[in-house]
C-alpha cells in the first residue's frame, strides 16, 4: 500500500540528529500520548508495523555482511515510509535494550473507538488500573493467541504504548483491537448488548472452569494488590477465581488472565 503523505528524508546530518531527538521524546508518555506514536525495535516488530500500516519513520543500521537491513528498508522506502541511515550510537541510543537490534521504527498508536470495537462479539479483556507495563504485554500477547477480539482499557492508567509493554506484547500491540473508554461509556454499552461480564476476585467467586462462558463474553482484570474496584465488581454478571494448592494464594495479573481466557476458550 502506498503512502502518499509520506517522505522519505535525506540523511544530512542535522536532520537525522533531529530526528534521533524527536524518537527519543518518546520514551516519555506524554510525549507518546500528545503525538499517539511509540517506539518499536527489531525486524519483526517493523515488519508488522508495515503490515498494519502503522509504521511512520525507520532508523536503519547495515550490518556488513548483512542485507536483510537494507532489503527491509527498501520495501518501506517502496510504500512510502520515511527512511533514515543512521550510525550504531544512533540506534543504541533509540534502543530500549542492551542488545539492541539495528533497526528501530517509530509507530502510530492505532486506537478503535468504543462505538467501532463494541460491534464485533466474542472475547474481550478488559482492564481497569492495570499498570505494570510487563504485564500488558504479556496480557496483550495472551489475548492475541487466545483468539480474543481485542483489550479495553478503562480509564487513562493503562499504557499499552510504554517500551516493557510493547517488547513483551510480541507484536500483539498491531494485530490486537485496542479501545480506551471511560466508565459511563462502558457501563452504556452493557445495557446494550449481550455480552456478559466476568469479574476476577477471591470473594464471592465461583471456580474459573465451573462457568459457562458463552460466545461472547468479557473478561475483567484489576490492578495487581488491589483487584477490580467495587463498582466493577457489581456490574460483572459473574465473578470467578482460580483455585490454587500450597503456600500461594495469588498469581501474577498477566498469568491469571490467561489461565481463565485459555480455560473459556475451551469450555466455550
Amino acid at each position: 500500500m502506498k503512502h502518499s503523505h509520506r517522505k522519505e528524508v535525506r540523511d544530512t546530518s542535522f536532520e537525522t540528529s533531529m530526528l534521533v531527538q524527536d524518537a527519543l521524546a518518546l520514551r516519555s508518555r506524554e510525549s507518546r500520548d500528545t503525538r499517539r506514536q511509540f517506539l518499536i525495535e527489531g525486524v519483526r516488530a517493523v515488519n508488522l508495523a508495515m503490515e498494519f500500516d502503522a509504521l511512520e519513520t525507520l532508523f536503519f543500521c547495515p550490518v556488513p555482511g548483512e542485507d536483510g537491513t537494507r532489503f527491509l528498508a527498501a520495501e518501506a522506502r517502496q510504500q512510502g515510509i520515511r527512511c533514515l541511515r543512521v550510525e550504531e550510537p544512533d540506534i543504541r541510543a533509540m534502543a530500549q535494550t542492551e542488545d539492541a537490534q539495528n533497526v528501530i521504527g517509530i509507530a502510530r498508536q492505532q486506537w478503535k473507538t468504543p462505538e467501532d470495537a463494541f460491534a464485533q462479539e466474542g472475547i474481550w479483556l478488559a482492564l481497569e488500573q492495570v499498570r505494570n507495563d510487563g504485564n500488558l504485554g504479556s496480557m496483550l500477547r495472551t489475548a492475541e493467541a487466545a483468539g480474543a477480539q481485542g483489550i479495553i482499557a478503562c480509564g487513562p492508567e493503562v499504557d499499552f504504548w510504554a517500551p516493557k509493554s510493547v517488547r513483551a506484547a510480541m507484536g500483539a500491540l498491531f494485530s490486537q483491537t485496542l479501545v480506551r473508554a471511560s466508565w459511563k461509556d462502558l457501563l452504556a454499552f452493557k445495557t446494550e448488548s449481550n455480552a456478559r461480564w466476568i469479574g476476577t476476585c477471591l470473594e464471592n467467586a465461583r471456580p474459573y472452569d465451573s462457568l459457562n462462558y458463552g460466545k461472547n463474553f468479557w473478561l475483567w482484570m484489576g490492578d495487581e494488590r488491589k483487584g477490580l474496584s467495587e463498582r466493577a465488581l457489581e456490574a460483572c454478571d459473574d465473578l470467578a477465581y482460580i483455585p490454587m494448592s500450597g503456600r500461594v494464594d495469588s498469581l501474577n495479573v498477566g498469568v491469571a488472565a490467561a489461565v481463565v481466557l485459555f480455560g473459556a476458550r475451551l469450555r466455550r
